[in-house]
């Protein structure tokens, strides 16, 4: 057997080095996809405390959110607002499926950033007149309370960021597609929708279809006041719109000051 000599000696070390690097690179991937269904899991059990708790970093520079058009929610304490408080009446049911992902772990092992698609839908019942008409569906539940079921279709981008030696959300921005209710397709809604938004922006009125967060069987809570305005919307008309690549797809990269921030 040949000894080994200084070249074959240094070759082989780089090559450890190499694997170990790329190993680290699968254990992120994991921890990120792992972190993001944690968040869908709990989101649909309306558990935002273990969101908070278990998937969002709390003291990196730099955290954000955004869902829809409802605008950019800036810092742990102002994201964490948008979390808490929402309503769990019984009977609500949501259940968000997510699929696809495309996730890049940077090289410096210090982010990473994911693209998802989502489907799923949500019902229950709500009082007669505290909805806007155009989200309830035709029937009522037996006690005579307006029933609302939507589909709803959506797609995400995701930064993570190591903290304290684990994988968390960074940046969270919920891109909406499209919704509907069960007895209607989403592009009539969505053109009812559009309308609704323009009447209430044009006559100075907050509670736009896109403001509402959620609601149970007796109200309507509409989201908190967001830092800045909506980076991007989709609005699909059926008739006009072109279907567009968004998010952006996250590209290898070395660090986060080479890329950008969903």
């Amino acid at each position: 057997m040949s000894e080994i000599n200084q070249e074959m000696l240094e070759k082989l070390l780089k090559r450890v080095e190499m694997l170990e690097h790329d190993n680290e690179k699968l254990k992120a991937r994991a921890a990120c996809m792992n972190v993001t269904m944690k968040y869908f899991h709990y989101h649909q059990c309306i558990r935002d405390d273990l969101i908070l708790k278990e998937c969002w970093a709390k003291h990196s520079p730099g955290i954000h959110s955004e869902h829809g058009a409802s605008g950019v929610y800036e810092g742990y304490e102002h994201v964490a607002q948008f979390h808490k408080e929402r309503p769990k009446a019984p009977g609500k049911l949501l259940f968000h499926s997510i699929t696809t992902p495309v996730i890049e772990v940077a090289e410096d092992l210090k982010t990473a950033k994911g693209i998802y698609l989502l489907q799923g839908f949500e019902s229950g019942v709500i009082k007669e007149g505290v909805l806007p008409e155009i989200f309830e569906s035709s029937e009522s539940a037996v006690d005579g309370k307006k029933v609302w079921a939507h589909w709803a279709f959506a797609k995400y981008g995701i930064d993570y960021i190591k903290e304290d030696g684990e994988w968390k959300i960074w940046h969270f921005h919920a891109y909406d597609v499209t919704r509907a209710t069960f007895d209607k397709n989403w592009v009539s809604l969505s053109q009812l929708t559009s309308k609704a938004n323009a009447e209430a922006k044009e006559e100075g009125r907050e509670d736009a279809m896109n403001q509402i967060m959620y609601f149970d069987d007796t109200h309507v809570e509409f989201l908190p006041k967001p830092d800045k305005p909506t980076t991007y919307h989709f609005d699909y008309d059926g008739m006009t719109t072109k279907m567009e690549l968004f998010p952006p797809m996250p590209q290898p990269y070395e660090g986060i000051e080479d890329s950008f921030e969903y």
